[in-house]
């Protein structure tokens, strides 16, 4: 059967991607190792040109099945080819073994996902490929037409681990195609096959071996094989019995992307999904999100972004969800633009419906009379209801909010009720409300912002925040005066919301515009963020500091830099560079602990190599030469694989490992005002004889740079 012809022109567009990809000097990270956030997508029962579509788009294929033949339509996952996850990279449809094996030796290329099908008896493929070229090449092997035990048999017989693995069937036959690849160098892993069994077997065998589902296959409609390997420390899961809707909705609430995707048919016509997935957010996020799951069975989220800056955390930050009260801020744009336009005066007098508190659903009854700006404080300060209502017949009507949102690129946030009756929902997204924010911020109101703020309610001491900025303070060391001074010039400006609905449906919801003060040439620079959090649709009431505590943490590393220019001192910073090379324990890993700077004292640290062995810490001044060597300096000729030397060492300490394999070398930093400023590079070199010829492993790199508070300042 010859290629279909689609699929023969992406061959020829992504080879100029493969050849140019072929320069790269460090090996590619696994896809499914890969936690570096990315645009990532999940699809099912879509068409070829849907996938061609997305290819042209940007997006790389990763996962690929064909789902139905007649009409053909298919399943894949797929991240944006750049940054981290930039290959060069093929796909083919409907090939023989035989076209696919040309192609694969024709173009230097490895196959990372296979899918074997039939198409009238016979035996067809799917194939997603990479260049297997240069420093990402790997030894690798594929099969197909095998048994479970004759794909174990063929892993052992070339010591390398599967990394795919399809079942299907050929007559009576159940068979299984494999690919895998040499379990060595960096890509050494503890691993294990399972083929044809229960899900709670495949519980059991992460339970007992702490090892990951790197790649799932039904192998019937209530068995699976799974492929386990070691964790690399990239937080997955797994789940199975899913419908699609639960497939993206599970992505998002975890800030995770499918890396694979299987569909199976649990009874005649209906289809469930069983799927792996990776972590795909930053730090921050990852760590509040794990705290809000931690505390409610609901939907949760999380968005914090500098103003004019980059976004800092965001989960479920384009979730549609009813914020209830906190939706009140566009009625104070509403109202604050109209006083900018000279049409309402704020201290003027308006005819308003008497107060009703922040949960009736407000009626026009009890009129009564006050100035705007006592309307507006109880409607944002109180969360009065009855107020917000005169608030929306003053400026014109839910139809006129909607605009207001729209006008601040607030598209996603529609009011369906006035606040306080329930439903329809009202509708809007924490990204939403940070644009309310920060067009505030940009000027939307003029002079009149200042007025907008000061009407909103300010953080004043107490609860979580107080708490983290005394930590904090501790941390980087300010004084109680230092800190008292930092304390007074946050202003911390919110709105909450809640709903407790009918059947036992609770929301929770709060929006902010934060200001940090920096120090910057001699004065103080007001440094302006957005941010909010939510929990929609829980079954229980989360616990009231929840929300407030997640909240406060998103800040917790932008205020520990704030302080920090308080301290009018230079902060020292541990950073990695450069990769380990796996050993029999694992890759070993160099981190370090404590504060580098003057007067202090540091450990760098040393973990997942083998106990009891000796380890050399290296020191130097760079990390781009040794002498005339440039660096990172690889040490494949030396019989180490996979391995560089990242440092320059000017000078080294020894130890050994411990049983659970680390260690830990002390230095104490002198105090010298000339350390200031100064990079210190370190690298740990392992004996490790069952690694490689060498006998030798080495970790990444780390940067250790040297502040103090300079003297005479």
């Amino acid at each position: 059967m010859a290629l279909n012809r689609l699929t023969t022109s992406l061959h020829s567009r992504a080879l100029g991607v493969a050849l140019a990809a072929c320069a790269a000097t460090l090996p590619a990270q696994d896809d499914r190792e890969n936690g570096t956030p990315t645009g990532a997508l999940v699809v099912s029962g879509v068409d070829l040109a849907y996938l061609q579509a997305r290819v042209n788009e940007g997006f790389r294929l990763t996962d690929l099945e064909v789902e139905n033949l007649s009409p053909r339509r298919y399943g894949a996952t797929m991240v944006q080819n750049s940054g981290s996850y930039a290959r060069g990279w093929w796909w083919l449809i409907d090939v023989t073994p035989t076209q696919l094996g040309d192609f694969v030796s024709q173009n230097q290329a490895r196959i990372i996902d296979l899918e074997p099908y039939l198409v009238g008896g016979a035996l067809r493929f799917a194939a997603v490929m990479v260049h297997n070229a240069g420093a990402q090449a790997k030894s690798w092997w594929w099969y197909y037409g095998q048994t479970a035990n004759g794909l174990l048999s063929l892993a052992n017989q070339h010591n390398a681990r599967l990394v795919d693995v399809d079942v299907y069937q050929s007559g009576n036959s159940t068979l299984r195609s494999g690919v895998m690849i040499a379990n060595t160098g960096s890509d050494s892993r503890a691993w294990s096959y399972y083929a044809n069994v229960s899900t709670a077997t495949i519980s059991n065998a992460i339970q007992q071996t702490g090892r990951r589902v790197y790649d799932l296959e039904p192998a019937s409609s209530s068995t699976f094989d799974a492929v386990l390997t070691q964790t690399t420390g990239v937080k997955w899961w797994w789940y199975y019995g899913q419908t699609l809707g639960e497939v993206g909705a599970r992505a998002a609430q975890l800030g995770a992307r499918v890396v694979d995707i299987e569909r199976r048919e649990v009874q005649s016509g209906v289809f469930r999904y069983d799927v792996v997935y990776t972590n795909n957010s930053n730090a921050l996020t990852t760590r509040l999100g794990e705290t809000l799951r931690a505390g409610t069975d609901g939907n949760t989220g999380v968005y914090l972004k500098r103003v004019n800056g980059p976004v800092l955390a965001a989960l479920m930050a384009d979730h549609v969800m009813d914020p209830a009260s906190v939706l009140k801020t566009v009625h104070l744009i509403r109202a604050m633009r109209y006083v900018q336009m000279g049409w309402l005066d704020l201290d003027g007098t308006v005819n308003v419906w008497d107060g009703c508190g922040p949960t009736c659903c407000p009626t026009r009854t009890n009129p009564d009379t006050e100035t705007l700006r006592t309307t507006l404080q109880k409607m944002m300060r109180n969360s009065d209801n009855q107020s917000t209502l005169s608030v929306t017949d003053l400026v014109g009507s839910l139809a006129t909010l909607d605009a207001t949102a729209n006008s601040v690129g607030a598209t996603s946030t529609h009011f369906n009720h006035h606040i306080g009756c329930g439903l329809p929902a009202n509708e809007t997204t924490l990204a939403d409300i940070g644009r309310m924010h920060e067009a505030v911020r940009n000027g939307y109101l003029g002079a009149w912002g200042d007025d907008f703020y000061g009407i909103m309610s300010r953080w004043n001491g107490g609860g979580y925040l107080d708490t983290l900025l005394s930590q904090e303070a501790a941390n980087v060391g300010l004084s109680a005066s230092q800190l008292a001074a930092f304390r007074s010039r946050i202003v911390w400006n919110s709105k909450g919301g809640s709903y407790d609905l009918p059947g036992g449906v609770y929301q929770r919801a709060t929006g902010a515009s934060v200001t940090l003060p920096f120090q910057s040439n001699g004065g103080i620079v007001d440094v302006a963020y957005v941010s909010g959090v939510f929990v929609d649709g829980a079954s229980y009431v989360p616990a009231g500091t929840l929300l407030s505590e997640v909240h406060a943490e998103a800040y917790r590393e932008e205020i520990r830099a704030a302080m920090l220019t308080w301290r009018n001192h230079v902060a020292g910073s541990f950073t990695t560079f450069g990769v380990g090379c796996a050993g029999s324990a694992g890759t070993p890993q160099h981190s370090a602990q404590g504060t580098p700077e003057l007067g202090q004292s540091i450990s760098y640290d040393l973990d997942a190599a083998p106990a009891g062995t000796t380890v050399v810490l290296n020191l130097g001044l760079s990390r781009t030469a040794w002498n005339r060597l440039p660096l990172p300096f690889a040490l494949n000729a030396l019989g180490a694989p996979g391995c560089f030397l990242n440092v320059g060492p000017i000078d080294s300490a020894s130890t050994r490992t411990g049983r659970g394999g680390t260690a830990s070398i002390p230095l104490a930093i002198p105090l010298s005002q000339s350390l200031i400023g100064a990079d210190l590079f370190t690298q740990f070199l392992v004996v490790d004889p069952r690694a490689n010829a060498a006998g030798l492993t080495t970790t990444n790199g780390l940067t250790t740079h040297i502040g103090g508070l300079p003297t005479g300042r």
